[in-house]
């Protein structure tokens, strides 16, 4: 009888624990609500926020890459050749001077350049430019330049609207009013010849040399 009494005591005391277990899991999660996740908040600034962000930043400071291959490549031609870096930047003019190419001389593997002076203040106005586009006093003291006064410009200018093409005996000349340019040929049967023939017909065109002329070609064929 005793035994049957401490059984039912057991058997009430663990379905007592039973309900009371049950009924806190209901109270702390109702039925058909599920617990919501925990939220974490991301206090780091976002890309577009961040003043020092580069992402997918293509202004700012900085320069683009085909920018940069650019000036690099401008950079180097300035510094080991003076006279291509200033021929890519001519023709130029101002009120004050006009430069254009003169032509490649081969003799001296450099580029010649013609200077039409304005005025006796132009030849300083001339240099300054040159320095603008950062050419040392060095590198321009070697550049192969020759200047013009109006009246030689203007010798220039006659002789090429009145220019045809020349077949000589040594050489041959055309001119190309589109281009402003002088296309020369000499034979090389006989170049020195050539040579001297293409220097006489400048002359006696009032031309007292080619080195006053712009953009002028020279072939030996």
């Amino acid at each position: 009888m005793m035994n049957k009494k401490i059984l039912y005591l057991v058997v009430g005391f663990v379905i007592l624990c039973l309900s009371l277990v049950l009924i806190f899991l209901m109270v702390k999660h109702p039925a058909g609500i599920s617990p919501l996740p925990p939220v974490f908040l991301n206090t780091s600034p976002s890309p577009s926020s961040n003043p020092n962000s580069n992402l997918n930043n293509s202004g700012g400071n900085n320069p683009a890459p085909g920018k940069v291959a650019v000036d690099e490549e401008a950079n180097n031609l300035r510094t080991h050749y003076p006279g291509s870096y200033l021929k890519n930047n001519l023709p130029y003019q101002t009120n004050d001077f006009k430069a254009n190419v003169n032509f490649f001389d081969d003799s001296i593997s450099q580029y010649r350049f013609v200077v039409t002076l304005n005025d006796d203040q132009a030849k300083d106005s001339f240099i300054t430019w040159l320095r603008s586009l950062k050419l040392t006093d060095q590198q321009i003291s070697k550049l192969a330049i020759t200047y013009l006064n109006s009246q030689q410009a203007s010798q220039v200018n006659k002789i090429k609207s009145m220019l045809k093409p020349y077949d000589g005996n040594n050489f041959t000349l055309s001119y190309d009013p589109s281009l402003d340019s002088i296309n020369v040929l000499i034979y090389k049967s006989n170049i020195p010849a050539g040579e001297q023939e293409f220097n006489d017909y400048l002359k006696q065109n009032g031309i007292d040399s080619r080195d006053w002329l712009n953009n002028l070609t020279i072939e030996y064929k």
